[in-house]
């Protein structure tokens, strides 16, 4: 999830942790750690302007993107990337990434985010996290949205008891 991902990168030091998406949206992006927020309707060569801007003209080292359904995202983030640079996906199925972000050239890396502590590569790191986590959250260094959804019906039309 966006959220989790720009607190992880709060808790690993990273600054500016900058982040696309509707400008309404940026009291609760930044409240999670995002330090700028950039309209996410504005055209990629406006949106790599104001992130040049912001990082003083040093391209990004690290991208993240959480909406790989739509290739657009995927490319402003490899355009972003100094060459070198890595690229973070989420996306369990690489295939359905497009060929000019998956080969991006540059020295860049491409790699592809699969939230699971489950797998043999991951457990370690998954031991790590349970094991600070309850902490994170005490010390609010990690932090949980409420989602209320007062709208939602079930198949008879009739509204969901919503908790007080």
């Amino acid at each position: 999830h966006p959220l989790l991902a720009i607190q992880f990168a709060k808790l690993a030091g990273h600054n500016p942790i900058i982040t696309t998406a509707s400008l309404h949206n940026t009291p609760l992006l930044t409240s999670f750690g995002a330090t700028h927020v950039v309209d996410r309707t504005l055209p990629k060569e406006e949106i790599l302007a104001q992130v040049s801007k912001i990082t003083e003209g040093n391209p990004l080292k690290f991208a993240f993107v959480a909406v790989p359904h739509d290739p657009e995202p995927c490319r402003l983030g490899r355009d972003a990337l100094a060459p070198g640079g890595a690229l973070a996906i989420v996306l369990p199925s690489p295939d359905r990434v497009p060929a000019d972000v998956a080969n991006p050239g540059d020295g860049k890396r491409v790699g592809y985010v699969y939230g699971s502590f489950h797998l043999p590569h991951t457990k370690e790191l998954g031991i790590a996290t349970y094991t600070r986590l309850t902490g994170w959250l005490e010390k609010g260094l990690l932090k949980v949205r409420t989602v209320w959804y007062s709208a939602m019906t079930d198949t008879n039309g009739t509204p969901y008891e919503t908790p007080a």
